[in-house]
């Protein structure tokens, strides 16, 4: 749990706009039997992508620069932090699938370092020298990401994390990982919804700005959205699903939207619907990312982006279950005060 809030002062997004429609090739049998077991488990039959365009954002890493530049510019950080700061700034950076570099073969050796190990020049473009790490952790890897941010931050060894990365769209990883997560569903009888037949999937970079909550007055202006609660408990392994009180998670605040996600966009099942029904009795039980296209790892990043866009003051709730069991429920306001 966290003892005392943290703040997001900043967020940027950026999202691939070159659409195309996936077609598995036809000598490609690999990518074939892929796409044929999705289809079978899950319906789906066209994959709507959008990657990125080199004309408007250029490459993964030119995306990742952009996007983490509206971040810093967001949270009224100078490009340039100064040398005061610079050592109190510290970057997580994570993607959804560890090194892919050797799938870009334009790549020269330092764009295959700067995608595979870590994205220096993030670090010189703003001058930052505090603690920084990679992070591989799929689709939550935005909790577990902002869960180091607030351990670096109240440990005092940090001041400012900004917490973000990549989703590339690769066909034989994301069937790939589609398929896990469909086989995860069987697994724990969680009910697969084959209402629909296309599915929406989008390359991104994005980051957010992570602050503690007792900043100083000059950077309370910045403070858009305060996080409140951050916990997490083994879903699978509670003895009683519908016994909220046996989480011993304490909520003291009315939910004003509540965002629901299997692995961030996949049908929530019953037992998980009822259990937070019966934690939040006032949210509005709608599943937000259904019908926009999946950000994969940077689902609830883009959540935290528009919130922070939208300017509007609520209460929220991001639920998100992986498929090691563990279940994370995050809380945060919009407290806009620029």
């Amino acid at each position: 749990m966290i003892s005392y809030p943290i703040s997001i002062s900043g967020s940027g997004l950026v999202e691939g706009t070159r659409q195309r429609l996936f077609v598995p090739r036809l000598d490609n049998q690999y990518e074939q039997v892929l796409y044929e077991q999705v289809e079978k488990k899950s319906g789906i039959k066209f994959w709507n992508v959008n990657q990125f365009d080199k004309e408007h954002e250029g490459g993964h890493l030119d995306a990742a620069s952009k996007a983490f530049e509206d971040a810093i510019k967001s949270a009224g950080l100078y490009r340039k932090i100064n040398k005061k700061l610079s050592s109190r700034v510290g970057v997580v950076y994570f993607n959804m699938y560890g090194p892919t570099s050797f799938m870009n073969k334009e790549f020269q050796v330092k764009e295959m370092y700067q995608s595979d190990v870590f994205p220096a020049f993030l670090l010189n473009n703003h001058n930052i020298t505090g603690y920084s790490i990679r992070l591989r952790s799929e689709r939550n890897s935005l909790f577990q990401g902002l869960e180091l941010a607030k351990t670096l931050i109240q440990s005092g060894e940090l001041d400012v994390v900004v917490v973000g990365g990549v989703f590339q769209t690769y066909s034989y990883l994301y069937l790939t990982e589609m398929l896990a997560s469909l086989q995860w569903q069987e697994t724990t009888k969680v009910k697969v919804n084959k209402s629909k037949d296309h599915y929406d999937i989008t390359e991104s970079a994005g980051f957010i700005v992570i602050e503690s909550g007792n900043a100083s007055d000059k950077r309370q202006q910045y403070q858009k959205l305060t996080i409140q609660e951050l916990s997490s408990y083994s879903m699978l392994s509670c003895p009683s699903l519908l016994d909220a009180a046996s989480l011993n998670i304490q909520f003291n605040q009315d939910i004003d939207h509540c965002y629901f996600g299997l692995h961030g966009r996949s049908e929530v099942s019953q037992v998980e619907r009822m259990l937070l029904k019966d934690m939040y009795p006032t949210a509005d039980h709608t599943d937000v990312t259904l019908d926009s296209p999946d950000l994969v790892n940077l689902n609830a990043l883009n959540i935290f982006h528009q919130s922070i866009s939208n300017n509007l003051t609520s209460n929220n709730l991001i639920h998100s279950i992986d498929r090691d069991g563990c279940a994370w429920n995050l809380t945060f306001t919009n407290n806009h005060k620029n």
